[in-house]
Formats: C-alpha cells, structure tokens, sequence
C-alpha cells in the first residue's frame, strides 16, 4: 500500500459494477479496514492540523470562490476531502460525490457526520471570509455517493439530473496519458447542466515519485487542459500554472475553470 500521498494501486470498484448509495447505505456498506484506515490515515495528515501553504491550495480555494452559488454540485474523485473544498463555496441545494473507492467516500461520510473543524479548516474559513455555520450548512447538503471510476467509461443511468457545478480536484491526473485525461474530461463534462461551470486541479509529480511509483503525469500542461475543453465543447476561462517548492512528491499545480 502507497504511503500517504500517493494512491492505492491496485484498488478497483468495489463488488466489481459501479451504483449510487445513499448516506445510509454508504454507511452500511462492507468496507475493507487497511483502505479505510488508509484514507482516514491521508485526511488525518493533510486536511488536519495547520494549513500547508505553497502547495497551490490556496489559489485553488480562490479559483472556488469565484464560482457563485449553484444548486447542484458533483465533485468528482472525491476522496476524503469534498467538504473543504466547499468552504469558500457559496449555498448550494445539494451535493452529490463520486469516487472509486466506498472506502475514501466512507471516510468522507465519517468526517461530515461528525461537528469537527480541523485547525486548517479554521484558516480555510478565514482565508474564505466565512464562518463556522458555513460548514455545518455544508455538511447536511451531502446527498448521493457514487461509486464508479471517473477515469473510464461512466455509469449515466445512475444519474437523475445534470449538475451546474462539477469539481475534479486531484482525479483526472491520474489518467495515465494525456489522451486519457481528455477523454476523462469530456466524460465529465457530459454531467455539466447548461450554463454550468467545472472546477479542476492536478497535482503534477515530481520525479521522486514518479520513480517511487512509477507513474508519470508530467504531460499535464494548460495545453491539455485547453484540448480537453475543446475536446467537451467546453470554455477554457482561467488556467494557472503554480510551482511547488521543496515538496518530495510534487513540482506543481495545474488549476482551471471551464464554462459550457
């Protein structure tokens, strides 16, 4: 198993057919304990304590910012960390997650049903110029988790309606080549309501970890990002490029924003 930071190489969809549960489903569902503990493991260490700043994170929260206030949000490869994404969000009606694993999602619903605020979601909040109430508003609109890789074909039948905010923050990077990030782009966008707005960002690795791992996403570049939203007939609004210092595992964030 990777240590914290990289990812679990060889996890796939659980029971093997990807489905849409319910918070109450989702917590009864069978979960496997070493990825369970892998995932409270990598929240514990990343989203807990004092807040890293020079990781790209904080732009990112601003690109967030500047999104408005949307009904429906889907944020895709959710992981553990959905609900600090949402801080510098305005309202929203309702927020759906999907990710490979029950095993992240059930950390995340673990997390959400709790009252705690983290230290670093304290700073996120100020850095937001919102308060508290904010988050525990947040954390009663989680509606749906789905449970399907976002990186292949999607489960469109399990979809009821299209959503006007879709987030993929730190899943399309790990498609393994840059047509395959395209192509997991335009999937994506296929749940993307009229008018709506897709949020990104990749962690682009360092050849450290790229050795360790052996995985390599240094294709990403704002020249991918720009094809894939070609590609999903999608507009290319706002795309940074920020260096990573003196990080073991990575060199840079690549963020952006893209409107039907």
């Amino acid at each position: 198993m990777s240590e914290y930071g990289g990812w679990i190489p060889d996890i796939e969809v659980s029971n093997g057919e990807a489905r849409m549960l319910s918070a109450e489903q989702l917590r009864q569902s069978r979960v496997n304990a070493a990825y369970l503990r892998y995932f409270e493991g990598y929240r514990s260490r990343y989203f807990y304590e004092e807040f890293i700043f020079g990781q790209g994170t904080e732009q990112l929260l601003g690109l967030l910012a500047e999104v408005g206030q949307k009904q429906r949000w889907l944020d895709v490869g959710c992981g553990t960390t959905t609900l600090f994404w949402s801080v510098p969000l305005d309202e929203v009606g309702a927020i759906d997650c999907c990710d490979i694993s029950v095993e992240a999602m059930r950390a995340l619903l673990d997390f959400i049903m709790s009252d705690e605020i983290p230290y670093c979601y304290e700073q996120a909040l100020a850095m937001s110029n919102k308060v508290p109430h904010h988050l525990r508003l947040m954390r009663e609109w989680f509606r749906k988790f789905f449970v399907f890789d976002a990186l292949k074909g999607w489960p469109l039948h399990l979809f009821e309606h299209n959503y006007d905010l879709v987030t993929g923050i730190g899943i399309f990077g790990l498609a393994k080549t840059a047509e395959d990030y395209i192509c997991a782009i335009r999937s994506a966008a296929q749940k993307l309501d009229r008018d709506g707005c897709m949020v990104g960002a990749d962690w682009v690795r360092s050849s450290y970890f790229i050795e360790r791992e052996h995985f390599d996403n240094s294709y990403l570049n704002i020249s991918v990002i720009a094809a894939a939203a070609e590609r999903a007939g999608l507009k290319l609004m706002r795309a940074m490029d920020v260096d990573i210092k003196d990080d073991p595992l990575y060199s840079k964030l690549i963020a952006w924003v893209l409107h039907r």
